[in-house]
């Protein structure tokens, strides 16, 4: 029997981007194996949405993406945001402050 992961988490830049900010045919080819086989497939990334983006809808990657480190998750399928942590501005102000 082959064990077939659930869900497999990637990173993007110096993981799987390459030096030129490609993606190799290579791991293009894996990922949509592992899709195929049912794993889930999620981007984790430091990037904001609007640079993860494409690249996340290029690999054909629906459902959801975690970006800004973990404090944004975003549903690409159903277009919605998950959860979003973000700072209020009082915590801004006491780290500028201090």
């Amino acid at each position: 029997m082959i064990f077939t992961p659930k869900l497999i988490a990637f990173d993007l830049d110096g993981t799987l981007l390459k030096s030129d900010k490609t993606i190799s045919g290579q791991s293009i080819f894996e990922i949509n194996r592992l899709k195929d086989l049912g794993t889930k497939i999620v981007i984790c990334t430091g990037r904001p949405k609007r640079t993860a983006e494409n690249i996340i809808k290029d690999l054909g990657l629906t459902e959801f993406a975690i970006m800004y480190n973990g404090a944004f998750i975003y549903n690409f399928q159903k277009e919605i945001e998950i959860n979003c942590f973000g700072m209020t501005k009082e915590i801004v102000c006491h780290t500028i402050d201090t």
